[in-house]
Order: C-alpha cells, then structure tokens, then sequence
C-alpha cells in the first residue's frame, strides 16, 4: 500500500472511545500504509459534563457501586484520558504520530481533518463522533474509511470524489477484490482511469444503494471507504446490518488490523 493514497494529505485517526491496545495498533498501522503523516484526534465528548452537572447524578463502577459523579471529577478525568493516549499513541508509533485534543463543541465550525486527508476510525467511533458531533461534521473533510474485518474486499461508495477516487486507486486488488458502488457511473470510470480493470463497478443509488452496500457488508468487507457526502449512507448501512447482527459490526479489535 502507497505512502501516497492521500495525494499529499495527512490520515486523521478519530478517537471517542478507549480503543484497546490491539484497536489503536491496528488503527495507526493501516493509517501509515495510507499516509507518511499521521494524526490522532479525541472528541472530548462534552455529553458527559452535561450529564454531570444534572442534579442527583451518579455513576456505576465496573463493580456495580454507585458513586458521585460531578463535572470536575469528569474533567479531570478527560484530562488523564488524553494524557494517557497520547503516551501511548507516542509509545506504539514510537514518536512519529502527532496527537491532537478536540475539544470545541461549536459543530458549525468543527473540522476533524483537512480538505485532503482522510478520516480514519472505527464503526463504533464513527457513530459516538455523530452522536456527540451531529453526523454532518463527518462530511466536511476527506473520505472516511471504516476498517471492519480481517478478510473480504475493499468496498468503496462514491459519486467521484477525486479524493476517494486517488485512495480506490492505491487500495485496489484484483485478487482481494474490490468493490466500487458508483452513483454516477461515468464519472468514476473516468476517474479511476486504468484502475477500473482491477475494480468490479456497480452503479447504484437511493435505496438500491443502501441495500447493496449493507449486504456487502453482511457478507464480509476489510475496508469501507465512503466520499465525505456519502458517509450517511454507510452510517445506515452500519446500522442495518448491526440490528440484523450481521458480522460486519462484531468483527473483534483483532481483526481490524490491516
């Protein structure tokens, strides 16, 4: 895999939640194979100060033990969190990864990445990022991919953004396998260019698309890769497919890696 698929942008790896060290691991390492410059980014999830501050909160221990939960023990302990991610994000890249807070709330101005990186997270991560972040915020910057599991092709859903188009490009693999959904089947022809014989191309929209691409994912995908304005419909066909309780959404941290 290319340190050139971004076409000169960064690999944003979004963090909400505490990956395990096998999840961040493999996060960081398919983000290198994408990308030379490499950034981990935590959403502060302001949700939880909130919660705090409702009157007569509290808070369940692992060990079942309700104990106090105020916004100060809350902010010091997003503090501690940063502090101990981005040691170990120093610590598993051994230096070479930047790490970045994310703490503004104000959703009609927040930027995960830049114009020409891709987001990277998880399927879990990308919808805590929604929840916490309203779901447009994933459509302002590069391409999104979604690692899902060990084996199967790499599934990309595209009206031709060039930028999806330049990561399809590098991650293509005629024997893996891989799997172009095209809204507009022209234009992505065009801009895979002799790409195209090492894709298989599908043209589909509206619910023809979501059903497609949700059964892709039933089946079994590696990666999913979605332009910036189509990430709702991978978010739906997520959904889909973890109410069905397909194995798309329980693939373990392991095999995430790639």
């Amino acid at each position: 895999m290319s340190a050139q698929a971004t076409s000169g942008g960064r690999v944003v790896v979004a963090l909400v939640r505490m990956e395990t060290e096998a999840e961040l691991g493999a996060l960081l390492r398919l983000a290198r194979g994408l990308a030379a410059e490499v950034e981990v980014a935590w959403l502060e999830d302001r949700r939880l100060e909130q919660a705090a501050a409702l009157p007569f909160t509290r808070a369940v221990t692992r060990y079942g033990r309700l104990v106090s939960f105020e916004v100060e023990e809350v902010r010091r302990g997003l503090r501690l969190f940063a502090a101990r991610l981005e040691r170990r994000v120093r610590e598993l890249a051994a230096g070479t990864v930047g790490c970045r807070l994310v703490t503004r709330t104000a959703t009609a101005t927040l930027r995960l990445a830049g114009p020409r990186d891709v987001l990277v997270l998880t399927s879990a991560d990308l919808r805590a990022v929604a929840e916490a972040f309203g779901a447009e915020v994933l459509t302002r910057d590069g391409p999104v991919v979604v690692p899902l599991s060990e084996t199967g092709p790499v599934v990309a859903v595209t009206a031709g953004d060039p930028r999806t188009l330049a990561l399809v490009r590098r991650l293509a693999d005629g024997d893996a396998g891989t799997v172009v959904l095209a809204t507009d089947e022209e234009g992505v022809r065009a801009g895979l260019g002799e790409a195209v014989g090492r894709v298989r191309l599908e043209t589909a929209a509206g619910d023809v698309l979501n059903r497609r691409l949700a059964d892709l994912i039933q089946r079994g995908v590696r990666l999913a890769v979605a332009d910036p304005a189509l990430v709702p419909v991978l978010m739906a066909a997520l959904d889909a497919v973890a109410g069905a309780g397909g194995a798309g959404d329980a693939a373990s941290p392991e095999t995430r890696e790639r």
